[in-house]
């Protein structure tokens, strides 16, 4: 029986493991999305576990786990598309590891409390008194090429406004280049260099990381946003 190891959805390479989660054409929109494909060796030549040692040293604890979370979902996605004819969109794939890595923190990181389990990390925690918080998201569908931004902006008793605020949002990986002043983006240096100097102003308390779970009302209208062609407040 012949086999063809030529990749299936692509058509143009070789399907090797590397291919297969990494490097097609077919999964590139994934990692665009989720913020890692600037980490991706598209060139890497060498072993798979050298290639995870890589992606160790160039991530933080908790990006790494998204990593092999969303590389098992990309692989979950390829056998799903090969036996079923079935292909998800990125912004499910993405979705579904960020939900899969929140539920196990969830559970893993709870610790009772009043005889609950609740985990801080699920929780929107308001900003210190006389102070205003900023969540904000965005969101996109690549398919039609269409982009949703939001933010809400509340104080310690979750009241809209604005005199000295931080700004929080779910990607840790752009939180840390901005706290730390690494601008190693490669493309997005610029990007990242530009809003530090959007948040100059004296009021401007900092930046802070927080969790899809904790963010979800502005992921949400994000989400919202991609379908209205209109602002709203």
């Amino acid at each position: 029986m012949k086999i063809d190891k030529i990749c299936f959805r692509c058509k143009s390479y070789t399907e090797s493991i590397f291919h297969a989660l990494w490097k097609c054409s077919l999964v590139k929109d994934i990692w665009i999305l989720c913020g890692f494909s600037h980490f991706i060796d598209q060139n890497w030549k060498y072993d798979i576990i050298g290639f995870l040692w890589r992606m160790y040293n160039l991530l933080s604890p908790k990006e790494f786990q998204l990593f092999i979370i969303i590389s098992w979902q990309v692989w979950a996605a390829r056998n799903n598309h090969f036996h079923k004819n079935s292909c998800p969109s990125p912004e499910r794939v993405v979705d579904d590891a960020i939900k899969w890595l929140d539920d196990f923190i969830s559970v893993t990181d709870s610790k009772p409390k009043n005889g609950t389990n609740r985990s801080a990390d699920t929780r929107w925690k308001p900003p210190d008194r006389g102070n205003f918080l900023i969540n904000v998201d965005a969101a996109t569908n690549i398919r039609s090429g269409t982009r949703g931004l939001s933010v809400i902006i509340r104080n310690s008793v979750g009241e809209a406004g604005l005199t000295g605020f931080t700004v929080a949002f779910d990607c840790i990986s752009i939180v840390n280049a901005l706290n730390n002043g690494n601008m190693n983006y490669g493309e997005y240096g610029i990007t990242l260099d530009e809003i530090l100097n959007l948040f100059s102003s004296s009021s401007f308390e900092g930046l802070l990381f927080m969790p899809r779970g904790a963010n979800r009302a502005t992921h949400n209208i994000a989400r919202f946003a991609i379908l209205s062609n209109e602002s709203h407040t």
